[in-house]
């Protein structure tokens, strides 16, 4: 290879967020009610979370008695279900204080098959007298980011560069001045070899630049 190649892996595409929007329950009874509830957000990309999702779930709500008044003995139950069975440590509890108020979150991690199978946000409130919403599911929904026109686009802007550089022997320059720099590793992320040969990766590996000296 005597250009130099920029190429944007297909992992990329792999790349999603998936978001529980806030969960307002339906109150238990026609006077307890809560405003807010539970949410999560997680990536999963093949390079940076082995297709797991990892993210965060959290809950911010305000719990009023049917008197209208901070029910300071209400709480609000967050979890994740994957395919309908719960995700393990995925769910969270959190209590209200004096002023009604639940606020919290927890670190988590599940698996859905690369998305394959269908995950869920449930939620759960209870309130100080007993009253109870039980458990309440809503699908999560699930974004490719970035989506694929714009992967689309960047693959042909990639296309066209490397098109321009095959007609281009950068080698009896470059190589001659990275021999001179070489052989250095910097973080794994530039690598230049003792021929001058040179490779450039992100962090996630979702991009590299290369350049081979060892071609004449």
């Amino acid at each position: 290879m005597r250009t130099a190649k920029k190429a944007l892996l297909g992992s990329v595409a792999a790349a999603v967020m998936v978001m529980g929007l806030p969960m307002t329950s339906a109150s238990a009874d026609p006077g307890d009610s809560i405003h807010g509830g539970c949410s999560f957000n997680t990536d999963s990309n093949q390079q940076a979370t082995q297709g797991q999702n990892e993210g965060v779930i959290e809950a911010t709500a305000i719990s009023l008695t049917s008197a209208n008044t901070p029910d300071a003995g209400a709480s609000v139950h967050c979890k994740i279900q994957v395919n309908g069975v719960d995700a393990p440590g995925t769910q969270l509890d959190v209590s209200a204080n004096a002023a009604g108020i639940e606020q919290g979150q927890a670190q988590i991690s599940f698996d859905d098959q690369d998305g394959a199978l269908p995950s869920a946000l449930c939620e759960k409130d209870d309130w100080g007298d007993g009253d109870t919403t039980g458990w309440v599911c809503q699908e999560s929904i699930t974004l490719q980011i970035p989506p694929q026109e714009v992967i689309d686009l960047i693959n042909t802007v990639f296309d066209t560069i490397n098109g321009v550089l095959a007609l281009v022997d950068l080698n009896p320059v470059l190589c001659p001045l990275l021999q001179q720099v070489g052989p250095q590793n910097i973080g794994g992320v530039v690598i230049i070899a003792a021929d001058g040969s040179l490779t450039i990766t992100d962090p996630l590996g979702l991009i590299i630049v290369t350049n081979d000296c060892s071609v004449a």
